[in-house]
């Protein structure tokens, strides 16, 4: 099961990027960053945006990569139930988009 800190970790790699870069751009030591990559500190959810915001993703496209990785007929957790609410959102702001672009 791939969880956020993991994500993260591979989000980075993707780019080709090293862990002093990103620390550096987002503005935290490397220990901290390293840190938030191994999971052994709770992430913020202010920190997960500016993490999302560096990746050029939306939290809700950030939680559907855990998701695509996590929810394959597995128990449902409570982060899973917010990402899924998250989605729903989502869903409901692009229908509303969508409704205000057509009038």
């Amino acid at each position: 099961m791939k969880d956020i800190s993991e994500l993260i970790r591979q989000l980075r790699v993707n780019k080709k990027m090293n862990q002093q870069n990103v620390a550096d751009d987002l503005g935290l030591s490397l220990t901290g960053y390293a840190k938030i990559e191994r999971g052994e500190t709770d992430i913020k959810l202010s920190r997960i945006q500016k993490i999302a915001d560096y990746y050029e993703l939306t939290l809700v496209d950030l939680f559907a990569k855990l998701e695509d990785s996590d929810l394959k007929g597995e128990d449902i957790s409570e982060q899973h139930k917010e990402i899924a609410y998250l989605k729903e959102i989502n869903q409901l702001l692009r229908e509303q988009i969508t409704n205000l672009k057509t009038k």
